[in-house]
């Protein structure tokens, strides 16, 4: 057996009547989620990651109650720019997460992680006064 074929991952394709594009994007937010919980960077259900799915004015977001070792691909919310809900869900969106990455016209992905371990992420070593210097500090842009 080659490495290739060691390593490869075949991945369930799109479901009935979601494009490629949305599909790809849940899976790699889902596995955002697990590598969040999986460093200890969570705060149970209190935070959120969004991901804008490309090609779209379209984000998805976490469902508020559920906690990050428990987020599939499938249980994403997504909401257009203005936070309406435009995928079936029993559960609430949390309107906080939505709030900050609304305030981020070009975002393609954002995260609010409120753990000393979080500000690990700026690299600088500086600590964040801010949300908003989180956001340009690890890569979103701000307006």
């Amino acid at each position: 057996m080659s490495d290739a074929q060691r390593f490869e991952v075949n991945l369930p394709p799109a479901p009935a009547g979601m494009s490629d594009a949305e599909w790809q994007a849940r899976l790699e937010l889902a596995l955002c989620y697990r590598l969040v919980d999986h460093y200890g960077w969570t705060s149970v259900v209190y935070n959120h990651i969004t991901l804008r799915i490309p090609g779209s004015d379209h984000l998805l977001i976490n469902p508020f109650g559920l906690r990050y070792d428990e987020i599939r691909a499938s249980d994403l919310v997504k909401i257009d720019l203005d936070g309406n809900i435009l995928s079936e869900t029993t559960w609430p969106v949390n309107l906080a997460g939505y709030g900050i990455t609304d305030a981020q016209t070009t975002l393609i992905s954002g995260t609010n992680i409120n753990t000393v371990n979080g500000v690990s992420l700026l690299g600088s070593g500086d600590v964040p006064i801010s949300t908003a210097v989180n956001w340009g500090a690890i890569g979103g842009t701000i307006s």
